[in-house]
């Protein structure tokens, strides 16, 4: 009886499409961060899935039309010697055409991201092989991964296992984003080791993730509109009285400091040496501060993100940190 159950499992696990199993994670909602680490960065391949044999699989498609997961053991000799062709196939699911000159480098919103990447010797030109993306998940998302991938193979005889699983919300045409798992196999994971997820999103646009259907953001601030607000606000401070602009003045602080302005000289610090005027901008939900050309500010989710022009002391006594990537 217990056998008769078990194979009726078993029968029944595999008429479930694959993406029905990417949908599995649970992942926390994008709140401005591009990538983010599942598992402490620890991948979760078995000791079954260990091997230094090539090989790529990939799911068929759903009964939507979406792409499930891809596995693969990858090494260098796997690799293409040719430059990539065109992709003749249909689009994939939740493609809408769209573009936004004035938010995204590149103007066009979607990609056909490939799960196993050309570069990598995954398929070109197969359905199976590339979901809707948008431009910020492929160049931000995927690529950094897939560079260090192909960095490792190129440089060694080595295998690196890698999972790509796209993870879709019930019956959403558009990928919430794509879990990355890789594990360079030689070296037992001492070279190539991450479990991440890179959230299928545009800074600057609202997508429908249930059409593919999208919209400008319009409390979007772009890197152009935050520097023009910082000189406005930086030329006001230099000046006798208000600065005469047509731009929207940076908000006011409103983050209670840890620590009392007047308390700078119990630090060592003089009140007077403390050059004022710097704008930074300030993400509340990390509670750490950038400079305003900072790439990272772009992943600051707008509600997060606040403009704070003072010093770079009075940015820490009010409680935040430098950011580590432009130290502010």
């Amino acid at each position: 009886m217990k056998k008769t159950i078990l194979l009726l499992i078993l029968a029944f696990a595999l008429l479930i499409p694959s993406a029905a199993w990417a949908a599995l994670p649970e992942i926390p909602a994008y709140s401005g961060e591009t990538v983010i680490e599942l598992n402490h960065n620890v991948p979760g391949f078995t000791p079954e899935e260990m091997t230094a044999q090539d090989y790529i699989s990939y799911s068929e498609l759903d009964e939507l039309g979406r792409c499930g997961q891809a596995t693969a053991c990858l090494s260098r000799k796997a690799l293409p010697t040719a430059l990539r062709g065109e992709i003749t196939g249909g689009l994939p699911a939740g493609w809408v055409e769209a573009r936004y000159d004035d938010v995204i480098d590149g103007y066009y919103l979607y990609s056909r991201c490939h799960l196993i990447s050309y570069d990598l010797g995954g398929r070109n030109d197969d359905a199976r092989n590339f979901l809707t993306g948008t431009r910020c998940l492929n160049t931000r998302g995927l690529q950094p991964y897939e560079e260090k991938i192909s960095d490792y193979l190129h440089r060694t005889s080595n295998h690196v296992l890698y999972r790509v699983t796209p993870v879709y919300e019930g019956d959403n045409l558009l990928a919430k984003g794509v879990q990355l798992e890789a594990y360079s196999v030689e070296d037992s994971g001492k070279t190539v080791s991450f479990n991440v997820f890179a959230y299928n999103v545009q800074p600057g646009v609202i997508i429908d993730y249930a059409t593919g259907e999208s919209e400008r953001d319009p409390d979007y601030v772009t890197p152009e509109q935050a520097a023009a607000a910082a000189a406005a606000a930086e030329a006001a401070l230099s000046a006798d009285g208000p600065a005469s602009t047509d731009a929207t003045p940076a908000p006011a602080v409103t983050r209670r400091p840890l620590i009392s302005l007047e308390s700078l000289d119990s630090l060592g610090k003089e009140r007077k040496d403390i050059p004022p005027g710097t704008t930074y901008v300030f993400d509340q939900k990390t509670f750490t501060f950038h400079a305003t050309t900072c790439p990272a500010v772009d992943d600051i989710y707008n509600m997060n993100k606040e403009f704070f022009t003072g010093s770079r002391d009075e940015a820490i006594i009010r409680g935040y940190s430098p950011c580590s990537r432009c130290n502010p």
